[in-house]
Parts: C-alpha cells; structure tokens; sequence
C-alpha cells in the first residue's frame, strides 16, 4: 500500500533549490504561523503504519458493493495504492486531493457505492486514525502557542497534510486546548507548500497582509522558501531534527549570511525571546518585525546524546528577570558535563539540541570577573554567551586564573561542601579518598590535608599517580590492584590506627564494597563516632551490593553529595568558600587547555588524568 505521505512531502515535481524573491517587512508582525509535522507534531512511522490499517476500516464502513456487501479490504487496498498512483502519474500529490474526492475516486475504481453523503464520507475518511493512534505533540508549542494568546497574537497554521482543516482543529483542541485559526491544508486548498498560493489563502483568510505574518517551519525548501516568496517573515526551526536519521528527509540549511533575514531556532520558545511581550504592540496593534540578528553565539552544541559536542553556533540567549548574560573566559569538561552530553547523570535536561557545560568563569555585564554555574536549560557554559541567574554567580578571587578556577570547581566543590558540612571531620579523625588518583581524589587530598586533617588514607589503582599522591598530602597509600581480601584487611587496619572518620568515595562499585566490608563485622575499628561514606561519584560503576548486616555491624551513615542532595545555594556557598583557598592555597590541578574551537577533537580526553579546559574568549 502507498504511503500516506503525511509528512510535510516535497512537492510533485519539486527538482531543486526555489529562488526567493523576499520584500522585507514594512509593517509590524500581527501573526504567527506555524508548520505541522516536525514543528508542532511529532512524527512517528509506526503510527502512520497503524493509520493506513484505520483507513481501510474507515472505507469498508464507508463504501459498499452494488449487492451491499462491504467491500474487502485488500481489494480496498488495491484501490488506494491504484488511485493515489495515477494522481503522482499525472503529477498530482495526494496531499493536495480532497478527502471527499479520494473516496469518490476509490469508489469508483472498485465499482462501489458511498454508503454516506459525500461530505461525511470525506470526514470519516479524514479523521480515521487520529484518536486510535493520535501523534505526539510537541510540548514547546503547547507553551508557545498559550504565550502567544496572553499576548493578543492569532496563531494559525499552514500544513501540507491529507486530512482536513476541521480534523486538526478538533485534534488539537481536544488534546491540548488549543485553537488555531485558520488551519490552512493543502489537500482543500489544492495547493501544497512552497507554492505561495497556500500562504496567500492563510492570509487572506486571516485578514492580515502577508508582511505581517511570522511563518515558522522545520523544512527550509518548503516552509522557509515558501514563506519568504510569499512576503512572509520566516523561522527555520531545528528542534526536532536530531530525532530523525539524516535520510529520513533533507535537513537543508544554507549559510546565515546568505539569509540573514532568517531566524533560526532550536526551540520553540526562543522565537519568544525575540518578540515584544505584551504592551509592546505596535500601533496598528500587531507584533514589531522580530530582531534580525546578524549572528549566533558560537558554542559546543550537543545535537545528539552520547556523541562529541559539536563547535557550531546557537541561539543567543536573552536575559530573563533575575538573569545576567556572562560572557565566557573558560569552562571546563568536568564528569558532570561529561555526564550530561551522553544524556546518563540524572540531573540532565535531555532535550535536544542544548549546549554542553554547566559551570565556567566569564565576565558580567558591567565587568565583574565571576564564576558561575546553573546555567539555563538549553544554553551551557561552552558558548560566548550563557544565561545564568545572578544568585548563582560567585567574584573570582582577585589573581586567579580563570582556567585554573573553571578546572578546579567541581573537583573543590566535591570535597569542600561535604569536609566543610554535613561530613565535617571531628579532632582526630582520619579522612579515606577513594579513587585518589583522579582529578577530583587529588583534590579531595590537597583540601582534606588544609582543613587540618590529621591522616588522609589515599586508594587508587595507578600505583605511579598513586605514589604522586603521597607528595600531595596522603598519608597512607592502598592499592586498588591487590586482592580484596588483602585490600579489606589493609583498610581494616588504617581505619583502626588513624580513627576514621569520613571516607570520600569517588569510585563505587567493587572498591566501595570492599571498603564497607572493612569497616562491619564483629571487629569492625569502631571510633567515637560512625564512619560518615560519602558517595561522590560512581567511575567503577553505577551499583554495589550491599549486606543489610555490614550495616547493622558497622555503624557507617551512608550520605550523598551533589545536585540534590545538597541545596544549589549551598553548593554555590561552598564553591565560593573552595575558589577564596584556591586562590591562597594554591591547589594543584593539571589542566589541558584548548580553544572552544577543538571540542570535537578533543572530547574523548574529558575523562582523563587532566582536566579539560576549554577557552572561550
């Protein structure tokens, strides 16, 4: 059976690149239009696969043979792929044929009677399907569209879709509660996108000149071209691309500066961003022409999970109440934004495309040097540009190094706030790190050591960097490479002589087992207080296992630290806190500093005995 072909198809006949003859907007935007599929719909091909089942059971309904018989749905099968093949011969989408006349003509090739009157025939035939397997809606258009009602602006659509106008409109306002008008189809119409004639009847519908419309679409040949020949405004919007395998249908996007009077998104809400909100209507009440910017931000964008980021450019993000725009000096690979790229730390915003980092150094508005963290979702901190509330900007520490403060952050803030707070060492206790020979363990052993601790108990696999770490502070090494029964008793013993108190654990898995095993049984080194086990990271694994009795034997407290189970406040405190010894101290961190420009290239080394640093202005 032929397909459907209800995703937005390119037009019959169709063979290249369409000129575009654009007059720049002489008048304010008074509307917005939207595409369809990829833009306010999810497409899904399963889903077509199932309406294609519904539709010969629409027409076995609908259609019935001169004795009265329904009809059998392979002969109507036979009859779709049959009819629909003649209209492509004679070059005649599908799309642009009326439901009531599709009907008619399968009636007609099967030799069969429309059991109903024509206009019911075609709204039977239009809607079957749609509320057995109803396609998913894009939840930013929900958002943008309700935005666009607060502010006075009508919101229409323009879609080439081979079910009709009054099928949408129930659709959409059954599902979601929200009404479009008009909903322009080229199957009623007759004509498909990017033939201006279907623009130019959404706009005479709507009563406003094509100069004062907004049209926003995910395809560039059909709804950018379109548009910009009709005497619209165009928005090429990109937020669902990376859903889509890049065969599934062109993703066509030529130079910025071929088209400058194009905006280009990557979400529905960032075409807010360049729009008056309300009482900021012209005088003939519509919307101002929206900010033509002459270019993006560069950035390390993340267009899908688990691969590199990519130096590409991205929307320039605007301040919202309560938000500063940093300019970028650096920002660092740290696990946590290695985490979020591959879309596994639970704290990440996986909607695609963002761009990657979460923490950096930059500068403010008015000039302040400060460190900064929490940006808002999809902007990063590996861009010129990021957007972050001001109560999550800290002053860099007069003398400090921008990369050495954007490296050290998240390595300072893993052992400060937990040393400094809800784990703070008692006199005389000893503090474990597990997985000392890591950016982040070697840190822990440099502050652990300047907040007074007695002994430091350092473990870590790479007996060399271990042995390192001894210079830094620790003063027992272990071993990681040994076997866990001589690991459990070299533990045991440490424990014992140094009363240890807090272990900081940056591995999990089998060393994390092999440590708790230490400290239970019946002689179990049992201090003053209990062992408080500072879960950190997870490098050897995401799980352990653990007996309930090394628990009922030991006395550990089991704690968290991070996103969660610290406040965000507090984190920022306690980074604060870290950055002012930074700057005095003088911690050692080894960094690898490379231009923003390498990101791609550069990526894969993230995790490694160095922290990435990228430099961006």
């Amino acid at each position: 059976m032929a397909p459907n072909r209800e995703r937005n198809p390119r037009p019959v006949g169709y063979s290249g690149t369409i000129r575009c003859v654009h007059v720049p907007s002489r008048e304010p935007y008074r509307a917005v239009s939207f595409d369809l599929w990829f833009t306010a719909l999810y497409f899904d091909p399963e889903i077509e696969a199932g309406w294609k089942t519904d539709r010969i059971r629409a027409l076995s309904e609908i259609l019935a043979t001169r004795d009265g018989a329904s009809c059998p749905p392979a002969e109507i099968e036979r009859a779709i792929d049959a009819v629909q093949s003649r209209f492509r011969a004679d070059g005649q989408d599908p799309v642009v044929i009326a439901p009531k006349r599709l009907v008619g003509e399968y009636a007609r090739f099967l030799d069969a009677r429309i059991t109903v009157p024509p206009d019911e025939a075609g709204r039977r035939y239009s809607s079957a399907g749609l509320l057995e397997h109803p396609p998913p809606i894009n939840p930013e258009l929900v958002d943008v569209a309700r935005e666009l009602v607060r502010r006075g602006i009508p919101a229409m659509m323009v879609t080439n879709t081979a079910r009709q106008e009054s099928t949408w409109k129930e659709f959409l306002r059954d599902r979601v509660g929200l009404r479009f008008e008009p909903i322009v189809t080229s199957c009623e119409f007759g004509q498909a996108k990017p033939d201006p004639g279907i623009f130019q009847e959404a706009s005479r519908r709507l009563n406003v000149p094509p100069s004062g419309i907004l049209h926003v679409g995910d395809r560039w040949e059909l709804d950018v071209e379109g548009a910009l020949r009709s005497g619209y405004g165009a928005a090429l919007y990109r937020g669902l691309w990376s859903r889509y395998p890049d065969d599934f249908y062109p993703k066509i996007e030529p130079p910025e500066n071929e088209y400058p009077e194009v905006l280009r998104i990557d979400r529905l809400d960032q075409l807010l961003e360049s729009l008056p909100g309300p009482g900021q209507h012209g005088a003939s009440g519509g919307l101002r022409p929206a900010r033509r910017r002459s270019s993006r931000v560069k950035a390390a964008v993340v267009r899908e999970l688990g691969k590199p980021p990519r130096f590409d450019t991205f929307d320039t993000p605007v301040a919202r109440t309560g938000e500063t725009i940093v300019s970028v000096m650096a920002a660092a690979a740290s696990p946590l934004a290695v985490s979020r790229v591959q879309g596994r730390h639970y704290s990440a915003d996986t909607a695609l495309p963002f761009v990657a980092g979460v923490d950096g150094v930059g500068r403010t508005s008015d000039g302040r040097s400060v460190y900064f963290s929490f940006v808002r979702p999809p902007f990063g901190s590996m861009a010129e540009l990021a957007p972050v509330a001001t109560r999550y900007t800290i002053p860099l520490p007069d003398g400090l190094d921008p990369t050495v403060a954007a490296a050290a952050a998240v390595p300072g803030m893993s052992c400060w706030v937990p040393l400094t707070g809800r784990a703070r060492p008692r006199a005389g206790e000893s503090v474990l790190v597990n997985g000392a020979t890591g950016v982040s363990g070697r840190m822990a052993v440099q502050v652990a050591k300047h907040l007074g601790v007695s002994t430091v108990i350092a473990t870590g696999r790479n007996e060399a960097k271990l042995r390192e770490v001894g210079g830094l502070g620790a003063d027992v090494v272990l071993p990681l490479g040994q076997p866990a029964d001589t690991l459990r008793a070299a533990v045991r013993e440490a424990a014992r002589r140094s009363h240890l108190g807090v272990v900081l654990d940056y591995l999990w898995g089998p060393s994390a087992e092999t440590i708790l095993e230490a400290l239970g049984g019946p002689d179990a080194p049992r201090g003053a207080s209990p062992v408080r086990f500072v879960q950190v990271g997870t490098v050897s694994g995401p799980t352990i296992t653990l007996p309930g009795a090394t628990l009922r034997s030991s006395g550990v407290e089991i704690l968290g630290t991070g996103l969660g189970s610290v406040e965000s406040p507090d984190l920022m405190a306690g980074i604060g806190e870290f950055l002012r010894a930074l700057a005095s101290a003088r911690f050692q961190i080894d960094t690898e500093v490379h231009p923003l420009s390498e990101v791609e290239r550069v990526w894969d080394r993230a995790l490694g005995e160095r922290r990435l640093v990228f430099a961006v202005a």
